[in-house]
């Protein structure tokens, strides 16, 4: 059975070595995330959700009876517009990349 299993297509030594050793082909353990670097402008954002911009309208009627300024966000926080220009002094030495993958 193991011979029919192996004549059926070519396939390369470390292949066939993994498969031996009951190694999984196609699994990993290290997370990706995607880190748009594009200028502001151009970068993608994602919008908050309905129930939290109603919440922000009721906020925002109560700031404006009582006078004060707010800014308006459509958009959830992201890492670099929000949290990396607001970085503690601590973490300044260290470039985006170091920051996004060791801190999140």
């Amino acid at each position: 059975m193991a011979n029919s299993f192996f004549n059926k297509r070519t396939t390369g030594v470390l292949e066939l070595a993994d498969r031996l050793y009951g190694h999984h082909l196609y699994e990993c353990n290290v997370a990706q995330q995607f880190l748009s670097s594009d200028m502001s402008r151009d970068r993608k954002r994602v919008l908050k959700p309905n129930i939290k911009l109603k919440e922000q309208a009721v906020q925002d009627e109560y700031n404006k009876e009582h006078n004060i300024e707010t800014e308006v966000d459509i958009f959830l926080k992201n890492f670099i517009d929000s949290y990396y220009p607001n970085r503690p002094k601590e973490l300044e030495k260290f470039s985006l990349y170091n920051i996004f993958s060791n801190f999140q």
